[in-house]
């Protein structure tokens, strides 16, 4: 695994520079720039960074698999963190005929590791996305001032009762025919 992540991150580094490069200059430009292009590569820039930590998890997988994971936790404004998310799905929710609607308590901090958290919103978005294709897809994030609650609710497939038990078995994926028990 370690390789691995070490081989899908490496090209990536040139592809990332040219585009923060790219997207410098586009600002530059202010006027002389559509403002779609500057937006365009705003998305790429965070899409290749979401793809960089992507990779990074695969060197996470190799240090969970031997026993030297630590996460990083640290104060995080979670309200930040739950919007960039999101916004950054935006696109592919789109492509996929999902409307997206976005309801974040301002203000929620809290004390995490905040690669982490980006992953596990990630992975409940695009799950959201890819079996539930057409249908609206709903976040919503608030706090009580004791305990922050991030909900995604979405109307595709669902997950039978029988698959719900193995979701969390180690490289478990069910098939896009979960609702009906199929792999």
């Amino acid at each position: 695994l370690a390789i691995a992540a070490h081989e899908l991150r490496n090209p990536m580094t040139p592809i990332s520079a040219l585009v923060e490069l790219l997207l410098a200059r586009a600002r530059q430009m202010s006027g002389a720039v559509p403002k779609g292009i500057v937006e365009g590569l705003e998305r790429l820039e965070q899409s290749v960074d979401a793809y960089l930590r992507r990779a990074t998890t695969l060197l996470d997988m190799s240090r969970i698999n031997s026993g030297n994971l630590q996460l990083e936790t640290a104060e995080a404004d979670l309200s930040v963190l739950v919007r960039k998310v999101t916004t950054r799905t935006i696109p592919a929710a789109e492509r996929a005929g999902c409307r997206v609607r976005l309801t974040v308590q301002d203000g929620v901090t809290g004390k995490c590791d905040a690669t982490a958290m980006e992953q596990i919103l990630e992975n409940l978005l695009s799950n959201a996305i890819r079996y539930g294709p057409g249908q609206p897809i709903e976040v919503a994030f608030a706090s009580d001032g004791n305990v922050a609650r991030l909900v995604v609710r979405d109307e595709g497939l669902g997950i039978s009762n029988r698959d719900q038990a193995q979701i969390f078995e180690r490289f478990r994926q069910l098939g896009r025919n979960c609702a009906n028990g199929g792999f």
